[in-house]
């Protein structure tokens, strides 16, 4: 009797301790792509620097480019700034979070990217953190083909970075 009791209760327990922990890498994968958004705009501000971070839809892979900004020399001529490449991770300017793609655990891909006053289709999604602290803006759509997604929006006056649940 006990043990027939026992075998129920697994059998009703059982998927739900599955789906929590498929859940919770979900949730896991999210919070640390948001997280090394955050780290993206602090290392533009604190660096000066014009961080971008870009993905192609699909897949479970997001690469930075890191680019310095400084004032043009007065025979230049042009918009006031000139964009540089810095040295790679190994010149010990790029930190290592940067210099190696940052993929996503599990399933998890991104699903869509999109700006909040456009609805366009894209294939890629880019957004680029500025010296100052602000951004181009942009909404990265993550999860597993069949859900639960996840948008992690990054606010273009404030460069600010923040994740919602979408089922």
């Amino acid at each position: 009797m006990v043990l027939a009791l026992m075998g129920i209760l697994v059998a009703i327990t059982g998927p739900r301790i599955g789906s929590g922990i498929r859940g919770a890498q979900i949730k896991t994968s999210v919070r640390r792509f948001a997280a090394v958004m955050r780290s993206a705009r602090t290392y533009a501000v604190t660096h000066r620097t014009v961080v971008v971070a870009a993905t192609d839809l699909g897949s479970d892979t997001c690469r930075f480019r890191i680019q310095n900004t400084r004032p043009v020399q007065p025979a230049d001529t042009g918009s006031g700034f000139r964009s540089q490449p810095i040295a790679s991770s190994r010149g010990n300017t790029i930190p290592d979070v940067f210099a190696e793609p940052f993929v996503l655990e599990g399933d998890v891909r991104f699903i869509d990217f999109r700006f909040a006053q456009a609805d366009v289709p894209f294939t890629y999604g880019a957004v680029m953190f500025l010296p100052q602290g602000n951004s181009t803006g942009g909404i990265f759509v993550l999860g597993p083909e069949d859900g639960p997604f996840y948008e992690v929006s990054i606010d273009p006056v404030t460069g600010r970075v923040h994740i919602e649940t979408k089922e």
